[in-house]
């Protein structure tokens, strides 16, 4: 079986890494090439390498790993060539309204790379129970790239839907690594979901500060930097009044939070689709509402189009 890859981006790269399976990876850079025959040589796969989609040999799955602007005709192209599992790269794409024609041609074997409601530790949250209150900050990495990850976890954790409550968006862009066209966006937004959580997420364009996420809940309280997590957690019975904050609660160290990274989730993914599971990445129409929101929060600009990557 051969696994189609299309981009071989530092994106497209790490899911070739995951791959046991043959792979025919296509970018229009042929420069890229030989950094997906490295990867290929690395992990102990045979790859091909071509730089047109429409001349890719036939595939039952395919990974869409290129920047966001065009995927829509992509997809469309897969649709027509038959096949049958796609894992998407995200944001899906640079405006609410092909987001939207995406979904609809997208089928129930499309699935999208947002990782993080796949973690172990996220998920045991989830299991808890709600309502949390989820705020991400840090430096330049972007609302749109990134912080479309925290937007589908609030989504996943809440089980309900949200809206925005508060929007400002920052006037100096991010630049992106992926092209001198692209950019991210800068800023902060406020959303409330309907079972009681609320998720602040703010990017600050002029720092290059690492993203900080802090889950709370009425017992419990985490805080992830990505690599580990900082565990806090009320006994029962603790007996001190909730104004004494943080009195009787017990904190642990949990280092390797993110258990699935790079290629690893890719590998997870295919081997849920083979032995006929349910793969814990979103469908696309799972990804949708997180979208939503997410254009909730660039709109708020003026723009309906964004260069996002």
């Amino acid at each position: 079986m051969t696994v189609l890859i299309v981009g071989a981006g530092r994106a497209g790269l790490r899911h070739l890494s995951g791959l046991s399976e043959d792979a025919h990876v296509v970018d229009v850079r042929p420069e890229a090439q030989a950094d997906a025959a490295a990867v290929a040589e690395r992990v102990g796969i045979r790859m091909t390498f071509g730089t047109s989609l429409a001349d890719a040999p036939r595939a039952e799955t395919a990974i869409l790993a290129t920047t966001a602007g065009g995927r829509l005709e992509q997809l469309e192209l897969l649709a027509e060539r038959g096949v049958r599992d796609v894992l998407l790269e995200k944001p899906l794409e640079q405006s609410r309204a092909r987001v939207r024609r995406l979904a609809q041609i997208a089928g129930p074997r499309a699935f999208v790379h947002l990782h993080r409601r796949s973690n172990p530790s996220y998920r045991a949250l989830r299991d808890a129970g709600g309502p949390f209150r989820l705020v991400v900050t840090g430096g330049a990495f972007g609302l749109a790239c990134n912080g479309i990850h925290y937007l589908d976890l609030a989504l996943f954790l809440s089980r309900s839907a949200g809206r925005l409550v508060f929007a400002e968006l920052e006037e100096l862009p991010i630049g992106s690594g992926r092209g001198t066209g692209l950019r991210d966006y800068g800023g902060r937004g406020l959303y409330a979901f309907d079972d009681g959580t609320r998720l602040y997420l703010e990017s600050w364009a002029a720092s290059g500060a690492p993203e900080l996420a802090t889950v709370v809940q009425a017992g419990a309280a985490s805080v992830h930097d990505g690599f580990s997590g900082l565990w806090y957690e009320r006994p029962a019975g603790t007996p001190a009044p909730a104004y004494r904050y943080g009195a009787g609660w017990t904190r642990a160290e949990q280092p390797g939070f993110e258990t699935l990274r790079g290629g690893e989730t890719t590998r997870a993914w295919l081997d849920a689709l083979r032995a006929g599971g349910e793969p814990l990445l979103p469908t696309v129409a799972e990804a949708l509402p997180a979208h939503e929101l997410l254009f909730d929060l660039l709109e708020t600009s003026g723009d309906a189009e964004f260069a996002i990557a």
